[in-house]
């Protein structure tokens, strides 16, 4: 579905919607950061705009691309439900957090270039789960492969009764099923100094500050596999920020961790 189509359909919808959940509903941010990937991008946002759901707000944060992605950009400026933000930026964790402090939502949720809401329902079904603050709500995601084939049910399954001790096995759900009230980026933004680390850094100090992390009985998204931390190199390298993040956050204790539990 064309993106013009998508805004007609909403704009049809928009006052009952309007009635029926902005007073009664959690409101949602949900944030796409993108860099020259226009095809992909589109299909994030017919996604997004294609959600049964009204009270959200939807962040563009594009780092000035040069693929024709000003253009698509530029059909999306009349519709007041979508925040643009087309600048250089630092990084994938620099446009993140633009798209953080640009953010109004109780809720917020990343849904970068190429990943797309697992339904037309997600916003909806989740709306009265999400009821409680500072809380992380993490679902299901699918992982689509370049032949197309889906692995489904890909939700992060604890270990350990202790969570803290999840996060120190380099585990986190992946963040395109986490959906974290606005109080979990209060002096917590994904940090720059790390490449491809930084959201397993935000979910670590979110768990060491106490705040609860609950799993929840929903498909949220589906994402590419072939992205960059699913590379050999990249794994390497994001095996050596964890540990960089977890010996700066928690010094004593996982090294205590990690005598007891050698790999």
């Amino acid at each position: 579905m064309c993106i013009e189509t998508m805004m007609n359909i909403i704009r049809s919808s928009r006052g009952l919607e309007h009635e029926a959940h902005w007073d009664k509903s959690p409101m949602f941010s949900i944030v796409t950061v993108c860099y020259n990937v226009k095809e992909k991008l589109e299909y994030t946002i017919n996604s997004v705009l294609s959600q049964q759901f009204n009270n959200f707000e939807y962040i563009i944060v594009d780092g000035a691309s040069q693929d024709g992605t000003h253009q698509l950009l530029e059909k999306l400026q009349s519709n007041d439900k979508i925040k643009i933000i087309c600048e250089s930026d630092k990084g994938l964790y620099d446009a993140m957090n633009k798209g953080i402090l640009a953010s109004r939502g109780q809720y917020i949720i990343f849904m970068n270039a190429g990943d797309g809401f697992d339904s037309e329902r997600v916003l909806k079904d989740v709306s009265g789960v999400c009821t409680d603050a500072p809380r992380i709500y993490y679902g299901v995601s699918k992982a689509v492969y370049p032949n197309g084939r889906i692995r489904s049910n890909r939700i992060f399954v604890r270990k350990h009764k202790n969570m803290l001790y999840d996060v120190f096995d380099g585990k986190m759900p992946n963040h395109q099923a986490i959906i974290a009230s606005r109080e979990c980026f209060e002096n917590n933004l994904f940090s720059v100094d790390y490449s491809i680390g930084a959201d397993y850094g935000w979910f670590a100090e979110c768990i060491k500050r106490g705040i609860v992390a609950i799993p929840i009985d929903f498909c949220i998204a589906r994402f590419e596999v072939g992205g960059r931390s699913s590379r050999p190199t990249s794994r390497m390298s994001m095996r050596r920020e964890y540990e960089s993040i977890l010996r700066h956050k928690f010094p004593v204790r996982y090294r205590c961790y990690r005598f007891w539990n050698p790999r």
